[in-house]
């Protein structure tokens, strides 16, 4: 067990080699990607922080308290891309037959799936969100303990691998159906919902993305444990919902391993 898990950490040390190799492999295109996504996200930023300011204040949500909600949901939307981009990938990869070569290889295929994909260009957008999400701190006076930045942490790991799972679950449709990327796409959407104050939008909506599309999980609650200390069961919540959808999307991978036979499906 100890040497398996001492060969899945060199396996990941080495994708993430590989991902900064594919980076310096094409230099200029790297910059201008990069720039475009600076660019992309702080106009976003500025668009949100402009809007709410003219807005103003909804309730106990002042607009940086709105900012941050949206910084972190924005946080926990790159490191899912980081590390878990690979899903919408998927259909392309099973049309084309590339998850051949995972197959063949002495290693889990869920890991080498992800870890073919690491977008290491993703760190700028949540390097972006991250500051963004410091500024609105400072513009609050947040007082800033031990147990805030614990909680922080916890979150950005489990709230990035319920998001992950969640739209696993959906992209792992490929494995069926001709070109399911449309459902992943508007099940995405849904998580616009959850950047913003829930009590803006209907009750169905909230229900939805509370209790069927647990997206408001991955932001919205574990923001207001931060910055009102509501929702004491938060951390309970994102663990029980963390491991259940994580252990659906694996079941539901497994299964549609056990069904593909590459080009020919």
């Amino acid at each position: 067990m100890k040497r398996k898990g001492f060969f899945y950490l060199s396996l990941g040390k080495a994708y993430i080699r590989i991902g900064f190799q594919i980076l310096k492999q094409y230099p200029l295109d790297m910059i201008l990607s990069s720039l475009s996504m600076l660019l992309r996200d702080s106009v976003n930023f500025a668009a949100i922080i402009t809007a709410i300011s003219i807005m103003g204040d909804m309730g106990k949500w002042k607009v940086y308290e709105i900012v941050f909600l949206y910084s972190f949901s924005m946080m926990i939307e790159a490191s899912s891309q980081i590390f878990f981009d690979a899903i919408w990938y998927l259909g392309s990869m099973i049309r084309k037959g590339k998850l051949d070569i995972i197959l063949i290889r002495p290693a889990g295929s869920l890991f080498q799936f992800f870890g073919s994909k690491i977008q290491l260009q993703a760190s700028l957008s949540f390097l972006v969100s991250f500051f963004v999400f410091v500024l609105s701190i400072a513009k609050m006076d947040y007082i800033i303990t031990g147990k805030s930045i614990i909680c922080f942490i916890f979150f950005l790991l489990f709230c990035t691998l319920l998001n992950s799972s969640i739209l696993g679950i959906f992209n792992c449709a490929n494995f069926w159906l001709i070109n399911a990327g449309e459902i992943s796409s508007i099940v995405y959407k849904l998580r616009d919902f959850s950047k913003y104050p829930l009590f803006l939008f209907p009750v169905w909506v909230i229900n939805i993305i509370t209790y069927v599309i647990p997206f408001a999980t991955t932001s919205y609650y574990p923001t207001t444990f931060l910055l009102f200390g509501e929702n004491n069961n938060i951390i309970g919540l994102i663990i029980g919902e963390t491991i259940f959808f994580f252990s659906v999307f694996v079941l539901i991978w497994r299964r549609g391993i056990g069904t593909y036979s590459s080009t020919g499906t």
